[in-house]
C-alpha cells in the first residue's frame, strides 16, 4: 500500500501549471504531499540524482529537452527506472503521450480536464502498479535461478521459432552465449537437415499444442554431435493462445554408445552361432556317411556320442544368444551372457532425469516495462446501466475508441443471465442511487466465482460510497459528469493492467507454492510438506486428545528392479505405488513420498489397529498387483514401519518420525513380516 506522506516532482516551467498540481494535491485529505519542484529537464535529474521521490509529474516541453528525452534518462539509470512517472500533456497531444508510454511512463493525464480525484488516483495506481511489478520481478527472477540450476539443457523460443532465452547449462552444451543465441532460429545454428527436424516439431506443436518427446541427434556449435532426448511442450498466455515453446534436452550419447557395441557384439555372436550351426550340420553328415559303411549299432552309437559333445557348447552359444534377444532392453543381463563367451566387458548405465511448465507455469518471461492497451483490440464490456440516455452515452464512446463490444443489462439479474453465457472483459456497474445493489452484486460476483474486473459508475454525490465498494472489490470508479474518451480510455486501460497484475502474481505464488511442496515424478506431498504436517498434527493431537499414526513404506525391491530394467522402470514402478496410495487413502489422511524409495502416511483420527489395517491392506494391495514394463511384468515387496503418537512429556513429530524408522527397520530384520508397530 501507498505510504501516508509521498515526495512528488514536479518537473514543469509553467508556473500556473505548477501551482494547479500543488493546489489539487492538497484537496486529498487521506495522504500528505511533500513537493518538490524543477523548471528544466536537467535540472529535474539533478534533484533525482541526490533526493529519493515516490513519484514523478512530468510535462511534454521543457526548455532545454522535451520530456520524452527527461523520461528515456530516467528509465536508463538502473537506480531511477522503479520511480513511476505520470505524463502530463495539453489536449491534442496524445501522440506525445502515447510515446511517452511506449518510453517507460506508468500513466499520463490531460492538462485541460485534470481533477484532483484523478491526479491522486493516477498517483496511487501508478505506486500500486510498481509495487505488483516489483513482486513478478522478484518471483521471475527466482524462476530464472531456478532454472539456471538445472543440470539439462532448458531453452525457450516465441511463436516464430527464435530463441528467446536459455539457461546456462543449454549455453554450455551448444557452446554458444545467450546473447549469440536470442533471436536466431534452429536454421540459424544447426546443419540444414538437423534444423529441418526441429522445425518440422514447432509446426507440429502448433497444429497440435501439447508435448513432444523424441529421440534425435544434435550438433553443437563446435561440431560435436550428440545423441539427445529432445522434450518440447507449448507454452499459452492467461487466454489459453499458444505463445511459443519450452524445451529440455537430455544427453543420451553414452547410452547409445553402450547400446551400440553390444549390439555388434550381439550380432558377432549372431554370426559365430551361424557358423557353428553350419559346422554341425556337416558333422551329422558326415556321421551319416560313416553309419551306412559301418555296422548300423555302433555307427549309430558313435554318431550320438560325437552329436553330443558338439550339441553340448553349441547349445550354450544358442541358449545365451536368445537370451540376449530376449534381454535387449536390460544392459546388464546382456553383459552377463556376453561374459559366458567373452573374458571380459563392460557395464551399461542408463541415466535418464525427467524434468515437469511454468506448467509453465507456464512460465512466461514477464516483460518489464507494461505497454499502454491497444485501442484495436477486441474487447467485451457489460454495462449494467438503467437510464437509456447513459447507456447511449456509453456506447457512442466506445465506438469512438476502437474495437469494443458493449452488451446492456438494465438490472444485476439481467447481468447475471449474461455471464452465465458469454465471457466479459469488464463490467460497467451502476449504482442505480442505491449502494446497497453494488455491495449485494460484488458479493454475488465472489460467490459465483467471477472473477471479471468491475468498474462502478458513479453520480458526483456518490463518490464516497464509490470508495467503498472499491474496498469491497471493485477496480474503479467513474463519475457520471467526467464521462468522456479519455476518461473511460483511461480507467477500462487501467483497470485491466491491474487486473492482469494480480492474476499473474496469483499464479506465480500458486507455482512457487506447488514447487515447494510437491514431489515432481510422483505429485505426492515432499518430505518438506510431511514435516510441517506432522508439526501441526501432532500440536492438534496433545491440545484435542485425538488419535495420530505415522506409516512409512520401503520398496524392497526397487533397487533389483533398477539394476535389471533400468532407471525407467524404477520410476514406473515408484508413480504406481504413488497412485494406489492415493487411490486407497482416505481424504483426511496425507500420502507423502519422503525421497528415493520411501513413502509415508499420516494417518488421523484412527486407532493403531485400524491404522495398522489400513497399512496391511496397502501392502497386500502393492504385492498383488502387477507393473508392466515393456514386456515385463514386475512384482514388488514393501516393508511397513507403523508409529503411534504418545502424549509424554518429551514426545514431539521428531519422535514420532523415529519411532515410525525404528519400526520400519525392525520390521526388514525380524522374519520377513514386512509390517511392525511401536
Amino acid at each position: 500500500m501507498p505510504k501516508n506522506r509521498l515526495t512528488i516532482l514536479i518537473i514543469d516551467h509553467h508556473p500556473e501549471d505548477q501551482e494547479m498540481y500543488q493546489h489539487l494535491l492538497k484537496q486529498d485529505k487521506e495522504h500528505k504531499y511533500q513537493i518538490l519542484e524543477a523548471d528544466s529537464g536537467n535540472e529535474g535529474l539533478d534533484i533525482l540524482w541526490t533526493t529519493s521521490v515516490d513519484c514523478i509529474l512530468l510535462t511534454t516541453k521543457l526548455p532545454d529537452m522535451t520530456g520524452v528525452d527527461v523520461l528515456k534518462a530516467i528509465t536508463e539509470n538502473i537506480e531511477l527506472e522503479q520511480v513511476p512517472v505520470i505524463f502530463l500533456s495539453r489536449q491534442g497531444d496524445e501522440m506525445l503521450a502515447v510515446e511517452a508510454m511506449k518510453s517507460g511512463a506508468t500513466d499520463y493525464l490531460i492538462k485541460n480536464s485534470l481533477t484532483w480525484e484523478l491526479l491522486v488516483r493516477a498517483i496511487l495506481y501508478s505506486l500500486k502498479k510498481n509495487e505488483a511489478e516489483k513482486v513478478l520481478k522478484d518471483n521471475y527472477s527466482f524462476l530464472s535461478t531456478f532454472l539456471n540450476t538445472i543440470p539439462n539443457p532448458i531453452f525457450y523460443k516465441d511463436i516464430h521459432g527464435k530463441y528467446i532465452d536459455c539457461n546456462a547449462s543449454f549455453e554450455s552444451f551448444m557452446g554458444i552465449s545467450k546473447n549469440e543465441l536470442i533471436g536466431k532460429s534452429v536454421h540459424d545454428i544447426m546443419p540444414e537437415q538437423v534444423a529441418e527436424e526441429y522445425y518440422q516439431i514447432d509446426c507440429q506443436l502448433i497444429k497440435t499444442p501439447g508435448v513432444v518427446t523424441i529421440e534425435t541427434e544434435l550438433m553443437n556449435k563446435a561440431g560435436v554431435t550428440y545423441d539427445i532426448i529432445l522434450n518440447q511442450a507449448t507454452y499459452t498466455d492467461m487466454k489459453g493462445e499458444v505463445k511459443g515453446f519450452l524445451g529440455s534436452i537430455t544427453d543420451i550419447t553414452e547410452r547409445k554408445t553402450m547400446e551400440n557395441k553390444l549390439k555388434k557384439t550381439a550380432q558377432a555372436l549372431d554370426k559365430n552361432v551361424k557358423v557353428l550351426k553350419k559346422a554341425n550340420l556337416q558333422i551329422i553328415e558326415q556321421q551319416i556317411a560313416v553309419i551306412e559303411e559301418e555296422r548300423l549299432k555302433v555307427l549309430l552309437q558313435m554318431a550320438g556320442a560325437t552329436a553330443h559333445e558338439i550339441n553340448q557348447p553349441l547349445s550354450v552359444l544358442l541358449w545365451h544368444t536368445e537370451l540376449m534377444v530376449m534381454h535387449k532392453d536390460n544392459p546388464e543381463k546382456i553383459m552377463r551372457h556376453v561374459e559366458r563367451v567373452e573374458s571380459a566387458g563392460q557395464r551399461i548405465a542408463e541415466i535418464v532425469k525427467k524434468i515437469q511448465t511454468i506448467r509453465h507455469y507456464e512460465v512466461k518471461p514477464y516483460p518489464g516495462n507494461s505497454k499502454i492497451i491497444n485501442i484495436d483490440q477486441s474487447l467485451s464490456i457489460l454495462c449494467v446501466e438503467e437510464n437509456d440516455d447513459d447507456f447511449a452515452r456509453i456506447h457512442e464512446t466506445f465506438l469512438s475508441i476502437g474495437a469494443i463490444h458493449p452488451l446492456r443489462a438494465k438490472n444485476p439479474d439481467d447481468a447475471f443471465h449474461i455471464l452465465e453465457d458469454a465471457d466479459m472483459d469488464v463490467i460497467l456497474l451502476d449504482l442505480f442511487d442505491k449502494p446497497e445493489i453494488g455491495f449485494d452484486f460484488l458479493d454475488a460476483i465472489a460467490r459465483m466465482g467471477i472473477e471479471t474486473p468491475i468498474v462502478v459508475v458513479t453520480n458526483q454525490k456518490d463518490e464516497m460510497i464509490a470508495s467503498q465498494i472499491i474496498q469491497k472489490g471493485a477496480y474503479d470508479y467513474l463519475p457520471k459528469a467526467q464521462l468522456n474518451k479519455q476518461s473511460l480510455f483511461r480507467v477500462i486501460s487501467n483497470t485491466m493492467e491491474k487486473y492482469r497484475l494480480k492474476k499473474e502474481i496469483r499464479q506465480t505464488t500458486e507455482k512457487l507454492s506447488e514447487m515447494s511442496t510437491r514431489d515432481e515424478l510422483t505429485g505426492l506431498y515432499n518430505r518438506r510438506y510431511l514435516m510441517e504436517v506432522l508439526e501441526r498434527k501432532t500440536a492438534s493431537a496433545e491440545r484435542y486428545n485425538k488419535k495420530l499414526a505415522l506409516c512409512l513404506m520401503d520398496i524392497e525391491s526397487l533397487e533389483v528392479v533398477n539394476e535389471t530394467y533400468g532407471l525407467r522402470a524404477g520410476d514406473k514402478v515408484l508413480m504406481e505405488v504413488a497412485k494406489i496410495l492415493q487411490r486407497i487413502s482416505r481424504k483426511c489422511d496425507i500420502p507423502c513420498r519422503l525421497g528415493g524409495k520411501i513413502f509415508a502416511i499420516v494417518i488421523a483420527d484412527t486407532s493403531i489397529r485400524n491404522a495398522r489395517n489400513v497399512c496391511d491392506r496397502f501392502r497386500k494391495k502393492i504385492e498383488k498387483h502387477v507393473i508392466s514394463y515393456k514386456d515385463n511384468e514386475i512384482r514388488i515387496r514393501l516393508s511397513i514401519g507403523l508409529a503411534s503418537y504418545s502424549l509424554t512429556s518429551d514426545s514431539s513429530w521428531k519422535d514420532l518420525i523415529q519411532k515410525a524408522e525404528h519400526s520400519l527397520h525392525s520390521g526388514k530384520t525380524e522374519a520377513r513380516t514386512n509390517l511392525r508397530v511401536v
